[in-house]
């Protein structure tokens, strides 16, 4: 098994991260605050911005070309996939945190949008309840406007949001309308220093609660002289009145964040084409962040079949064991409520008035109004100091769990009936050259329904399997899958996500297997990426390494929550027992400008490459054996970096492995015209334990620079595997060499670069020594 080693060194110095950060970042720490499941970045999609306002963003996003405002096929990103190799990871930090990305954002960043503060120094929202009976059935003029896109309304570059016109009705006056909104008042009230105020007369700003056929409300304070929160028959609960206030009050919803993509994965091809738009993700620009991550248990996040046409998932978390927290409608979680008191500075208030100097609760739990501490799940404590677990673990069921061996598995409760408002993801992971097959001996749920569609549907209660990809795949309800049944995966990994409404049936009962995979060897496929601390303390801060499925994820210290520190390095290393290249994808790359803070890469032959300043381009290495650092001065920091390292194999990435019966051989690549493709290749040629290998001779026809700088042969008889200049020997040019390099022992490892139209290619012969 090959592995990476790495270590941390850290010294005094300040972290670079300025007062005004830190007060923005208000108390929210790396590991209560960026915890998160991180894939890599795609380029910003937008939502249907049209007119001055997409004018106005153009020139900050030159990757976004396309006047389209709609969202297409071609945009969205595709799933993770790729071969069943096991890539094992041992974190940096020894407790499995990782750093998401930045741009974390949800509320409106224009500040005129929110609501005043009163003569008491808290908000004021002034609000009028309409009886729709005295209203006639035509548009209010606050809705007199072109709709696009089924609604979005951006002729003004003041009104950053998307209505939905509906023509108003006559409905009689109902106590419940009044009574469920006046609790939402109060639960927002209860929670922040915002305040609802009925008024008679209004003069100013204010909202008019009225009744239509649909939930609508603009993102902030829009109007001078009152604005509408429609409430439709459908959302009277409380959850929806309390989600519609957060509206008007400047929230945009959680899965419209820039940085969406880093959590979840739409699965477009189950969403309604007409209402594809409405997964778009807003531009970094009308967004704030607050230092606040994505929040899967957000109030604002749509549930996993949000606009779904055929009753599959169309918002998927890219961690499959967090898929059922997204959609909850019981109330703000606490991201959302730190949000609120950190966006209308309720906290700053409170801090004030209970006669503290600055916020002392720490790990993203914040001062309340009677001066106690409002801490996030996983922390404990008078002031939160006392770290329990990650933010999400107490919200994740018990039945939630990932599979590694041959077991059984059921719904809770069964034989009995399962209880109703439930979730549970079985994640079934096969071992190397393995995959997992599950077969049913029970299945009874609650049957199809047309409660959102004309078209039945497993609306209430249903389980779905993904044996083909990590976030989608065919849902079943009722009694649709019989005893017996089997299903297996295409790769290494199989999902089960069940949910319930209802607690009237039995549920389900599978067995899990693994059959094994023709022909694949698993110590021969397994590339590794680690790093280990050495000899800095838990506080101190550490880079982030996490393997996601294939992808290893290398992250600058505190990212993206705060600037990297001073002085500081970390160091990683790859490698494998087979040969692999790599690619270093550089999702977010922003160091301070100068190099003085950069990152270096190994190369073979002892050299290396640097990258500083911002960069985006990725970086492809001839073989996964390197050595990366991340070194910072004493001069100003930045956010940092967030890097992809992701091992592939190709035709000429070869262990070739010798018997005694063989005595030449050779391995060449060859090449006709101008070919404009950088080649990649490495021979890991292996004789029988107690021989040697001598190479014959080299013949080299490459395009040469100095010092082998562009194209290059590397040859090393030594068994290191990431050629190091004393061992090895380089070619490049024209070159025909004879019996230049002998073996120490049985390994003669080869790798090579060629990138140049006119480097035609090489041809190695060896012999065994016996």
């Amino acid at each position: 098994m090959g592995r990476v080693e790495g270590h941390t060194r850290e010294h005094m110095g300040e972290s670079g991260l300025s007062e005004a950060q830190k007060s923005k970042m208000y108390g929210a720490e790396r590991r209560a605050g960026c915890d998160g499941w991180l894939t890599a970045a795609p380029p910003l999609r937008y939502m249907g911005l049209t007119g001055d306002v997409q004018k106005l963003l153009e020139p900050r996003t030159p990757d976004d070309t396309s006047s389209n405002t709609t969202i297409t096929a071609a945009q969205l990103n595709q799933p993770l996939g790729g071969p069943s190799e096991e890539l094992t990871l041992n974190s940096l930090n020894g407790k499995g945190d990782f750093q998401p990305e930045a741009e974390g954002r949800k509320a409106t960043a224009f500040s005129s949008l929110y609501w005043p503060d009163g003569s008491d120094g808290l908000p004021l929202v002034p609000y009028v309840v309409v009886n729709l009976s005295a209203i006639s059935a035509e548009r209010s003029t606050s809705e007199d406007f072109v709709e696009k896109f089924y609604g979005c309304d951006l002729r003004s570059t003041e009104m950053h949001y998307c209505r939905f016109g509906a023509v108003a009705f006559t409905w009689e006056a109902a106590p419940e309308y009044r009574r469920a909104v006046q609790r939402a008042m109060a639960y927002w009230m209860l929670h922040t220093c915002i305040k609802f105020v009925e008024v008679r007369e209004p003069t100013g700003p204010h909202l008019r609660l009225v009744r239509g056929s649909v939930c609508r409300s603009a993102v902030g304070r829009v109007s001078k002289t009152g604005q509408d929160v429609v409430i439709g028959q459908g959302c009277r609960k409380f959850g929806r009145i309390v989600r519609l206030l957060a509206r008007a009050l400047g929230w945009y919803d959680e899965h419209n964040r820039p940085d969406r993509d880093l959590y979840v994965h739409v699965n477009e091809e189950n969403v309604v084409p007409f209402l594809r738009y409405r997964l778009g993700k807003l531009p970094s620009q009308l967004v704030a962040d607050f230092g606040l991550p994505y929040d899967f248990t957000s109030l604002m996040h749509a549930d996993a079949q949000f606009l779904s046409i055929n009753g599959k998932t169309t918002l998927a978390t890219l961690n499959p064991l967090l898929q059922g927290l997204i959609g909850q409608s019981r109330g703000l979680s606490h991201r959302d409520k730190l949000l609120a008191n950190l966006m209308y500075r309720c906290t700053a208030k409170w801090i004030q008035a209970c006669g503290l100097a600055e916020e002392r609760c720490s790990e993203g739990g914040y001062t309340k109004r009677d001066c106690s501490c409002a801490c996030p799940a996983g922390t404990s404590g008078v002031r939160c100091e006392n770290v329990t677990g990650q933010y999400y673990d107490s919200l994740v069921p018990a039945c939630t769990e990932v599979v590694q061996t041959q077991t059984n598995i059921s719904s809770p409760g069964h034989p009995g009936n399962y209880d109703r408002d439930i979730w549970c993801v079985k994640w079934i992971k096969a071992p190397p050259c393995y995959t997992p097959v599950i077969t049913f001996h029970a299945f009874h749920l609650y049957g199809r329904n047309t409660y959102r569609d004309d078209r039945p549907l497993c609306y209430l209660d249903f389980l779905e399997i993904r044996s083909h990809s990590l976030y989608s795949g065919e849902v079943y309800c009722d009694k649709e899958i019989s005893s017996g049944q089997i299903f297996t995966s295409s790769s290494g990994d199989l999902v089960l996500y069940f949910k319930t409404q209802t607690d009237y049936f039995p549920g389900w009962a599978a067995s899990v297997t693994f059959n094994p995979i023709s022909g694949c060897l698993s110590n021969e496929t397994t590339p590794i990426l680690t790093t280990t601390d050495t000899g800095t303390s838990s506080p101190n801060p550490n880079c982030g390494l996490e393997d996601k499925r294939r992808r290893y994820h290398w992250t600058s210290p505190k990212f993206p929550c705060q600037n990297y520190p001073n002085n500081f390095t970390c160091i990683i290393r790859g490698g494998s027992r087979r040969p692999f290249w790599a690619i270093f994808q550089f999702n977010v790359f922003q160091l301070s400008l100068g190099c003085g803070d950069l990152v270096t890469l190994s190369l073979p032959f002892s050299r290396q490459v640097v990258f500083c300043g911002t960069r985006s381009r990725p970086y492809l290495a001839p073989t996964f054996n390197f050595e990366a650092s991340f070194t910072t001065d004493a001069d100003r920091t930045d956010i940092g970096f967030n890097i992809t390292v992701t091992p592939k194999r190709s035709p000429c990435h070869k262990r070739v492995l010798l018997t005694e019966n063989d005595t030449l051989g050779n391995v060449s690549i060859w090449k006709t015209g101008r070919v404009k493709q950088l080649v990649l290749c490495e021979w890991w040629i292996e004789a029988p334990q107690g021989s040697r290998l001598r190479v014959e001779r080299v013949m080299t026809t490459l395009a040469w620079t100095k010092n082998c700088k562009s194209d290059y042969l590397v040859i090393n008889g030594e068994g290191h595997r990431m050629y190091p200049a004393d061992s090895s020997v380089i070619y490049c040019g024209r070159m025909n060499a004879v019996a230049p390099l002998t073996t120490s022992g049985n390994l003669l490892l080869v790798v090579y670069r060629a990138r140049v139209p006119w480097s035609k290619g090489f041809v190695l012969h060896y012999k065994i020594l016996t």
